[in-house]
């Protein structure tokens, strides 16, 4: 059977204190100016009833010191919302972050004065405090010990103030210093027989000390501060300053009915609580033990329609055919989808499982893997000519080392050559930052200086591109070194010899999808053949189409004889002589076929490169009229851009 819902008055407000075993009673009348409608002393047990029988569903209760920690904050003058908010940011950086904010409270005194200060009070979880248990229609909150004392302490308060709780042997104490007034909150050693001045003594020290007055101004500052104490001192147990009363008689009309009766100093704390919940320290009086939720509305509906039986079996009922079916209907659905998708579902795991292995073992030779003969063939193109190698040892990780003999040469001596390469290593971005490391030997009697280089392979992936007249993969080291051959295995000199290294050259360009003019990574150490070929070539044909063109058609018909074995031993001046037969057999005996622009298009790479050889030799056939060597020219034209096309 629930309890009969109680009709409070809005305008009674009840504050509590704990002494001893009892509770001192004040209830207040009045919104706004107040005053007091009965103070009396009661059990535990019948606080409620007493609540109950006044109607005074407002409570507030005094919240012991010894169950509170007491910060003070002090900051420079200023503005008055800029003092708060420097105030609560030292606040939540000191001691509230792990405390619930319906447990902690700020205020700020003495806003406008020389010296603002912060009051900080929290009350941990884990302390409890002996209260009965009340109602949950009863609105209870909590005023700390301290936020009573600051009331009746003042804005700027010059004079010691404290309350001595003899029941949990704690002390509550605003301080004057010379920075402002400092709240303290702490534990009692000393006994209740032994004086206020005593019992006072260490926690002002302390207080001084933590505000950094020097030891000597001590001793002075004790002797103002406890000067006439006895005087203001009230039941052992309270000590205000002369002008307390008067702020509590501006709290109610007749604060007498409390200040003359037989609890004067239970009486003051409780007006002064009073004062707390209503002026501007009102932050400190909204503390709760639990935290206060809201119940919307709608939650509170549901759960009402919730505890009817019959609506709580259907829900029931309900959630479980769902819990049952929907698993079911989800996982059928999903199959259906992928049947529809996938004709046969483990051929398509199986490929997955192989797709990912696979995957894994490329990452994984990529993490560690070196191609060995990329690197060979890289020291090999970036190696001056003038040196011979010994030995090179590459191993996974390792640093690569390299050993052989550089030839002097009319040019540069054998360490200009080691130079050479060590410079070419170290610009190709295959090695670290740091450099190759050479050792150098003095030449020998034949004039060739044993070397050494050390390096760490950087990069041992890194694409290096070369110039086209030093890279290995167009030109081969005897045609570096003795130049091209004909069909025959002759040497080519003069125009033929420039003819077929540039077709050689142009060939291996597109063969391999660079460009001409890739910016070459090595030095100019051991300039070849090709590269004078290249050059003159190139001075030759400049400007001119007509010269270019020839220069394209001797190409390819030297980049068709470029691929015979060379031979070294001719000397003779019919074999050498490019009018001799040797260079006749580089021309075509007839002229091909005419081929038009949409037949070009159709051609593969290899039969555009054939055609177009076929084509640059008919053009050197001599007695050609000019309709045929317009044909020609115009055919060369597309073939070759045909050729380029498909290189791609």
């Amino acid at each position: 059977m629930s309890k009969r819902r109680i009709e409070f008055d809005s305008n009674l407000t009840a504050v509590c204190r704990r002494r001893g075993d009892r509770f001192r009673v004040a209830i207040f009348r009045g919104n706004g100016s107040k005053t007091i409608e009965e103070i009396f002393w009661c059990d535990p047990e019948a606080l409620e009833s007493r609540l109950e029988t006044a109607k005074c569903g407002s409570v507030r209760a005094v919240l012991p010191s010894s169950a509170s920690l007491v910060r003070t904050i002090h900051t420079p003058p200023g503005n008055s919302a800029q003092v708060e908010a420097a105030i609560r940011l030292e606040a939540e950086a000191r001691m509230l972050g792990a405390t619930p904010s319906h447990r902690s409270g700020i205020a700020v005194l003495g806003r406008e004065s020389t010296h603002p200060t912060g009051l900080v009070v929290a009350w941990p979880e884990a302390i409890g405090v002996d209260f009965p248990s009340l109602d949950p229609s009863f609105e209870v909150r909590w005023v700390p010990e301290i936020a009573c004392l600051a009331f009746l302490a003042g804005d700027e308060p010059d004079s010691l103030c404290a309350i001595l709780d003899s029941d949990h042997t704690a002390i509550a104490a605003v301080i004057p210093t010379e920075h402002g007034p400092s709240f303290r909150a702490a534990r009692s050693r000393e006994r209740e027989d032994d004086g206020i001045e005593a019992r006072l003594h260490p926690l002002v020290v302390e207080s001084l000390l933590g505000e950094g007055a020097s030891p000597a101004s001590i001793d002075s500052a004790m002797k103002t501060m406890f000067q006439g104490i006895e005087s203001r001192t009230i039941d052992q147990s309270l000590v205000v300053s002369p002008s307390a009363d008067d702020l509590l008689r501006g709290t109610v009309k007749n604060a007498s009915v409390a200040m003359d009766g037989p609890s004067p100093a239970d009486d003051r704390i409780l007006l002064a609580a009073l004062g707390v919940a209503e002026g501007p320290l009102s932050t400190l009086a909204e503390m709760r033990e639990d935290e206060a939720h809201e119940r919307p509305g709608l939650v509170r509906g549901l759960a009402n329609r919730l505890s009817e039986g019959r609506t709580a079996v259907a829900v029931g009922m309900t959630a479980l055919i769902l819990i049952l079916l929907v698993p079911l209907a989800g996982s059928g659905l999903r199959l259906m989808v992928m049947r529809a998708k996938v004709a046969d579902l483990q051929v398509l795991r199986t490929h997955v499982e192989k797709v990912d292995n696979l995957q894994k073992v490329y990452r994984e030779l990529d993490r560690q893997a070196w191609s060995m003969t990329k690197l060979l063939g890289d020291v090999a193109n970036l190696m001056p000519e003038t040196i011979e190698l010994e030995s090179i040892t590459i191993q996974h990780g390792e640093p690569l080392v390299i050993g052989g003999y550089a030839k002097a040469s009319r040019d540069e001596t054998g360490a200009d050559a080691v130079f050479e390469f060590n410079k070419r290593l170290r610009e190709s971005g295959l090695l670290a930052n740091s450099g190759p490391e050479s050792s150098i030997e003095e030449p020998d009697g034949r004039g060739y200086t044993e070397f050494k280089i050390t390096a760490e392979v950087d990069d041992a992936l890194r694409l290096v591109r070369y110039a086209a007249d030093e890279d290995y993969a167009i030109t081969s080291y005897s045609e570096r070194r003795y130049g091209p051959v004909d069909a025959d295995g002759y040497l080519l000199e003069g125009d033929a010899a420039k003819e077929a290294m540039q077709a050689r050259i142009e060939a291996g360009l597109a063969g391999i999808g660079s460009s001409p003019a890739t910016r070459p990574v090595t030095g100019s150490s051991g300039r070849s053949m090709a590269s004078e070929v290249a050059s003159d070539d190139e001075a030759a044909s400049e400007g001119d189409p007509e010269a270019e063109a020839e220069s394209a058609s001797r190409s390819a018909r030297g980049s068709s004889s470029s691929t015979r074995p060379s031979s070294r031993s001719g000397t003779a001046s019919s074999r050498s002589n490019p009018s001799n037969r040797s260079a006749a057999r580089n021309f075509v005996t007839e002229v091909p076929d005419p081929i038009s622009p949409e037949e070009v298009a159709t051609l593969s790479n290899a039969e555009a490169k054939d055609r177009l050889s076929k084509v640059a030799s008919a053009k050197l056939m001599p007695g050609l009229d000019d309709e045929t060597k317009a044909r020609l020219r115009e055919e060369f034209t597309l073939i070759m851009a045909r050729v380029r096309e498909t290189s791609k």
